[in-house]
């Protein structure tokens, strides 16, 4: 985990990895948690980009909330596949050259997505915390090891805050920046 500083005013802890949070497919974007419009303050987190489009700004401070409704989203967009019977070799040999094509690739799709839907995100963020690969970065880019009990009071203390201004303006508030 890698804090980051912006602009030497925003805060966010970088998870480092190599695979998207969401589904488990390879990361090419971060995601920002809550999003970058809602709070300069969370987490940067690996996404692919369809999960990374997928999480738009739904469920801002509601992480679990955010993972339900990426899969729900990729369930959605590809139930098609999830549905097709499995078939033979010989039945696919059988069919049209189009159809032949469409449930070809939509055989080999099929168990990619029952893949992405059953990654587990806790499983996942808890493999990166037991490596304590977390590395806070000041503005300077000055690297020091965190320790996973700075880490963990870390998110504590944000969790504590958010839970706090949430409850004193009865909306969403912005995360405050952690001592």
């Amino acid at each position: 985990m890698v804090a980051s500083s912006r602009f030497g005013e925003d805060l966010r802890i970088r998870i480092r990895g190599a695979r998207c949070v969401y589904c488990g497919e390879t990361a090419q974007t971060d995601e920002h948690f809550p999003p970058a419009c809602v709070s300069p303050y969370g987490y940067v987190l690996p996404a692919c980009r369809e999960c990374n489009r997928f999480a738009g700004t739904e469920f801002s401070y509601d992480f679990e909330q955010r993972c339900l409704s990426v899969k729900r989203k990729i369930r959605k967009k590809y139930i098609k596949q999830l549905e097709t019977p499995d078939w033979s070799n010989d039945e696919v040999a059988e069919i049209g050259y189009n159809l032949r094509r469409m449930v070809t690739k939509w055989q080999r799709l099929k168990p990619i997505i029952q893949q992405r839907l059953a990654w587990s995100v806790p499983a996942y963020l808890g493999l990166i915390d037991h490596r304590s690969v977390f590395v806070p970065v000041d503005a300077n880019s000055n690297f020091t090891t965190m320790s996973e009990k700075e880490l963990l009071s870390t998110c504590e203390k944000v969790a504590k805050s958010l839970n706090e201004n949430k409850e004193a303006t009865g909306k969403a508030a912005l995360i405050p920046r952690v001592a």
